[in-house]
């Protein structure tokens, strides 16, 4: 059972680039907030975000009556994915991470750290900042024309294109189907995290889940990007920017998190009526 519920403090909830589209209590089997933001980083604020398509194996595919579920990973995943063991180009040993230089003074001063004999030195440093608290379904934008679409499924090195048409509808049943399937063994809590979980009202349960999606951006240097976006939000646009190398894959993602860390890489999602519905063959 599903009940639409309109968050007055809304604004609380957006910022800079994030929009809340939906928002829902889920009860079956158990109670949960729904949390549905769409990711805009561009400002191109598009009326609703066009078809994408996932590629696989068939076996696998969103909408063979056959397949029993999905899979969703964690950027930990892709960045240790090992080629030779699927499609070329997948991994990134980078993925949801980003490096951003500063001088010493800087660094020390923000950590409250002296330098040697309590100097703060010359020179800078690289810091390095990796996202992992999330599960991603990659898909990508679907191109225009049939031909485009055979070329980028023969790239893949899949055999089926599976389109989803309506990605904001396809984001809420993503959350639905993971408020009804997930469970807290699955990931790691932080004291932080158990007092959260406690504090929340019961009328919206135990669980929050939020899910994010939007057209990946390619930068030739991401950090640039996400530092514009407030600090708060960065963990949430970090898995939305990528190097430039990477473009030809034309991305399309949804992220899924609750509180905690994800204890393992993968996450297998039994796919919901709702989810097949919403997927129809391709190729």
């Amino acid at each position: 059972m599903r009940n639409p519920i309109e968050m007055t403090d809304k604004h609380k909830l957006e910022s800079k680039g994030l929009t809340l589209e939906s928002s829902f209590i889920e009860s079956d089997p158990t109670k949960a907030l729904v949390l549905v933001h769409r990711v805009d980083l561009t400002g191109s604020r598009l009326k609703a975000p066009q078809p994408v398509v996932k590629f696989s194996k068939r076996e696998h595919a969103l909408s063979n009556p056959k397949a029993t579920s999905i899979q969703l990973a964690t950027p930990r995943y892709y960045r240790d994915y090992e080629e030779n063991e699927g499609p070329k180009g997948i991994r990134d040993e980078k993925e949801a991470q980003y490096v951003i230089r500063t001088d010493l003074k800087t660094f020390f001063g923000k950590g409250k750290i002296s330098g040697p004999r309590g100097g703060v030195g010359q020179g800078s440093v690289a810091l390095a900042f990796t996202v992992d608290d999330f599960w991603m379904f990659c898909t990508a934008a679907k191109p225009k024309t049939d031909w485009e679409l055979r070329q980028m499924l023969k790239e893949s090195g899949y055999d089926c294109a599976t389109t989803i048409a309506n990605p904001a509808e396809f984001a809420k049943e993503l959350g639905a189907a993971f408020a009804a399937h997930s469970r807290w063994s699955d990931v790691s809590l932080s004291g932080l995290d158990e007092v959260s979980r406690r504090l929340r009202p019961p009328e919206i349960g135990d669980k929050v889940v939020w899910v994010y999606h939007g057209p990946v951006v390619y930068q030739r240097n991401p950090a640039e990007m996400i530092e514009a976006f407030p600090e708060h939000t960065r963990g949430v646009v970090v898995p939305f920017v990528k190097r430039e190398k990477f473009s030809h894959q034309r991305e399309y993602r949804f992220t899924v998190l609750i509180n905690g860390k994800p204890k393992e890489p993968t996450f297998s999602l039994p796919i919901s009526t709702e989810l097949r519905h919403l997927a129809k063959f391709d190729t």
